[in-house]
């Protein structure tokens, strides 16, 4: 039951051709446009690139609410932007609140939050899962960012508040969350709020960061990982590759538990 969207096909006669290396794309035709809305709906995504949203909203390459289950597979989000907007931002690739989400063997690259703009509480520059459980898989984020200011900036490739995730054998490369003046970044790769259990194995972080302004404005926590909100965290057989002079992980008020973390 449910949604099926595959792509990667001819487009030939006898429809839908054959399978091909190419993959199919959604992209925006108008000034502004989210590319997938989905509520309360079982959605399987499969070879098909996600890209160039831009919306003032939460989500703008896809939002997905109402305990939708919803997997992709071989997938690439990438250029989507989520601009200024005063109230709390999420997810400039893709939302969820609620339901479940699996991600397996897809690219998240370039997408923005918040974009410099003033307030907004920018949340997962890639993702932003609110109350689900994930799970992703073989997975490259890269070149995600969360900005904005005088507000915090969570998770700059990913942002959990609640429910539960596991994150295995993926790459974080090159993410990172911003402050300005007041802000506070809070995970250059990862920020995880009441997560019970957020579990990562198997997995790479390099050059990751949170970061102050060109004038050495705002406050950050944790260059790669932030926890908070009473998570528990375990990391095992995992790389990190500091990309600037803060710390890799910070907690306040959770449980981390590091096996075989270099």
């Amino acid at each position: 039951p449910g949604l099926t969207l595959r792509g990667g096909y001819a487009g030939t006669t006898p429809e839908p051709g054959a399978l091909t290396n190419e993959p199919t794309v959604l992209t925006r035709a108008a000034a502004n446009g989210r590319i997938l809305y989905g509520v309360a709906s079982t959605v399987t995504i499969e070879r098909i690139t996600v890209a160039n949203g831009l919306l003032n909203d939460d989500g703008c390459g896809a939002y997905f609410s109402g305990t939708s289950d919803v997997t992709l597979l071989q997938c690439l989000f990438t250029n989507n932007q989520v601009a200024y907007r005063d109230t709390t931002q999420y997810g400039g690739g893709l939302y969820i609140n609620g339901g479940s989400l699996r991600v397996y063997d897809s690219l998240f690259l370039g997408n923005v939050l918040g974009n410099g703009g003033a307030g907004g509480l920018p949340s997962g520059g890639a993702i932003a899962a609110l109350n689900a459980v994930v799970t992703i898989t073989n997975t490259l984020f890269a070149d995600n960012n969360v900005q904005c200011w005088d507000m915090n900036e969570r998770g700059g490739a990913l942002y959990l508040g609640g429910g539960s995730a596991q994150v295995r054998n993926c790459t974080f490369s090159n993410n990172y969350a911003r402050s300005y003046r007041f802000g506070l970044a809070m995970g250059g790769a990862v920020c995880a709020l009441g997560v019970k259990p957020l579990l990562v194995s198997d997995c790479h972080f390099a050059t990751n960061r949170a970061t102050r302004d060109d004038l050495g404005n705002g406050a950050v926590q944790g260059g790669v990982l932030h926890l908070g909100g009473g998570s528990t965290a375990a990391l095992s057989r995992c790389s990190i590759v500091l990309g600037s002079g803060e710390g890799a992980i910070f907690a306040t008020g959770s449980v981390v538990t590091l096996t075989n973390v270099l």
